[in-house]
């Protein structure tokens, strides 16, 4: 698995948007590097964490205590509307919090079906999810603990969620159990969340990730 700051300019918003917002955010990658288009306010400067570690353990590290990746978060009521800045937000957590869940278990339903056509981060999650389950392996680990939601009006219809979280320790685990890649660092990170109403449904445009901390 990716931890959630390796995927950081793989699904940028758009630059005149996010500068409309004035949310002030920076740039930064996850800890494989990636390409990044430089349409947003994070993408001009780009750092590269150290490569995760790899080992031969049979054996995964324990996951966070009452967490398991493998368990479906529980859809809001907000998927069903109104369009407003708490119906935004729950969303917006709702969709992060699906990061784990769909490199645990591979199941991508609900992840695409918030998934806006125009969300490139959305879409590589889906091809590196996709990559992943295809050498036969899945992640544990991983839980996000949310500290702030905040939803903020873009223009009808459409809210940015500036959302801030911890990040636990994961790892990438073969089907026989073996340890494939080891993420141990706790991250503190926020992500900014472009969601639309589109009057009967929402969809999410653009995710743009700032590694704030590392423990």
């Amino acid at each position: 698995m990716c931890t959630f700051t390796d995927m950081l300019n793989r699904g940028l918003l758009a630059a005149a948007m996010v500068a409309a917002l004035a949310l002030g955010l920076t740039s930064c990658t996850r800890e494989q590097e990636v390409s990044a288009e430089p349409t947003s306010t994070r993408a001009s400067e780009v750092s590269t964490a150290p490569a995760p570690m790899t080992t031969a353990s049979a054996t995964p590290a324990p996951t966070p205590d009452g967490f398991d990746a493998s368990v479906a978060p529980v859809p809001p009521d907000a998927l069903g509307g109104p369009a407003t800045k708490a119906a935004a937000a729950d969303v917006a957590r709702y969709f992060l919090s699906l990061f784990p869940y769909v490199f645990a278990t591979g199941d991508l339903q609900a992840w695409k079906s918030l998934s806006g056509a125009s969300c490139k981060y959305c879409a590589n999650v889906v091809s590196m999810v996709d990559e992943m389950f295809a050498d036969g392996n899945h992640s544990v680990g991983g839980e996000f603990e949310f500290a702030s939601v905040e939803g903020d009006d873009y223009k009808e219809g459409e809210f940015a969620v500036l959302l801030r979280f911890r990040e636990s320790p994961s790892q990438t685990v073969s089907s026989t159990g073996v340890v494939v890649e080891d993420f141990p660092d706790t991250k503190l990170e926020s992500a900014e969340v472009h969601v639309v109403w589109d009057g009967s449904g929402w969809a999410v445009d653009g995710v743009v990730v700032d590694l704030l901390d590392r423990q």
